[in-house]
């Protein structure tokens, strides 16, 4: 990829933190407007390079539902998360990853805060599918050999199947591993067909659906608008982004 980014004068950020449920909280780190302006051009370019079939999150013309789609009507639904994704991916991975998409090595610098991508950069979540794009490739071998299906949103790892083997966790966990990166110990849940099996958010036990607690509060929602406070209209637009989502992942993923 050419130089074509005028290069930001500054690479300041606000830090602070929202809060993420059960007391804990996120930390999020802003970029000047400045930086932030830079970042967007830079995602901008980014986006036009190859990331794997397997990533979902923040990929034009893929989505939540695409993400879910391959694990429709499977017996078992494996979910994972990685820990702390952004900020381990650290500098010398960053330098690989520009280096093999022949990206300018003086907009490294303007990447990252603390040594590894920050959670409020725009370009972040592009720059992580980029070098997840191995990872990807591994993971999406170990699936199809042994009859799995495969899709990572952002650092939500998915596996789906028929036959369940407790190795398969095992696995998955050494193949991140590998390639310097660590699931959370305690998100890793199995999902059967008696359950609710839910991907990204979505409900696969037998075609693409929204949880019944989201379908009703956004109806509820509708009945109220003229008489919300601006919050929760950004709910309900959120609720409505959502559902149409999955109503054309099912159009997009079908007509495959």
């Amino acid at each position: 990829m050419n130089s074509l980014i005028e290069l930001p004068s500054n690479n300041n950020y606000s830090v602070y933190f929202v809060p993420k449920g059960k007391g804990k909280w996120r930390k999020i780190t802003a970029p000047s407007d400045e930086l932030k302006s830079f970042q967007k051009k830079l995602m901008g370019e980014l986006e036009k390079l190859h990331v794997h079939s397997s990533a979902h999150g923040f990929v034009k013309g893929r989505s939540i539902s695409t993400n879910a789609f391959p694990h429709v009507k499977k017996k078992f639904v494996l979910s994972m998360d990685m820990k702390d994704f952004f900020p381990s991916i650290k500098r010398d991975m960053v330098e690989a990853t520009f280096e093999f998409y022949q990206i300018d090595k003086r907009y490294i610098d303007y990447v990252l805060f603390e040594e590894g991508l920050p959670q409020g950069s725009p370009c972040s979540p592009t720059i992580s599918n980029l070098y997840c794009h191995n990872l990807d490739l591994e993971l999406s071998y170990f699936a199809s050999q042994n009859q799995l299906s495969y899709t990572r949103y952002a650092d939500d790892i998915t596996m789906s199947g028929d036959n369940f083997d407790k190795t398969i966790i095992e696995t998955i966990k050494a193949i991140v591993k590998r390639h310097r990166l660590v699931v959370h110990p305690r998100k890793t849940k199995v999902m059967w067909r008696n359950q609710r099996q839910i991907v990204t958010g979505v409900i696969v036990n037998d075609k693409l659906s929204m949880p019944v607690e989201k379908r009703k509060k956004m109806r509820a929602l509708r009945h109220q608008y003229q008489n919300l406070p601006i919050g929760e209209k950004r709910v309900l637009a959120g609720l409505k982004g959502f559902d149409t989502s999955i109503k054309n992942g099912k159009i997009t993923m079908e007509e495959r």
